[in-house]
């Protein structure tokens, strides 16, 4: 599983990104945005999120994740990734943009 290591790391940066002189503050929310081809299941995530996040001042934050939309540009046009890519399509070029 691994959202265990990336719920970790997500923590981690949260934590780090306290200003100083805001010590002893609570993180209440973190954004995320996750490619549809990062392997990640959004449920497991927050699951592992709500335990590394006990006990350090992200605990009780909420992670709110958008899936992102794998987008690539072929002869011009913009295209989903999701569905099956055209004939005639010889080269993609990744895009990013949101779903």
């Amino acid at each position: 599983m691994h959202e265990m290591g990336i719920a970790s790391e997500i923590v981690r940066i949260a934590v780090e990104s306290i200003p100083e002189e805001m010590a002893g503050s609570k993180v209440a929310r973190v954004h995320l945005k996750v490619g549809k081809l990062a392997a990640v299941v959004s449920e497991s995530l927050r699951f592992c999120f709500e335990i590394v996040a006990q006990k350090t001042p992200a605990e009780g934050a909420q992670l709110e994740i958008q899936e992102m939309a794998v987008v690539a540009r072929c002869n011009g046009n913009l295209l989903d990734l999701s569905a099956p890519v055209p004939d005639g399509c010889a080269e993609l070029t990744p895009v990013y943009a949101d779903s």
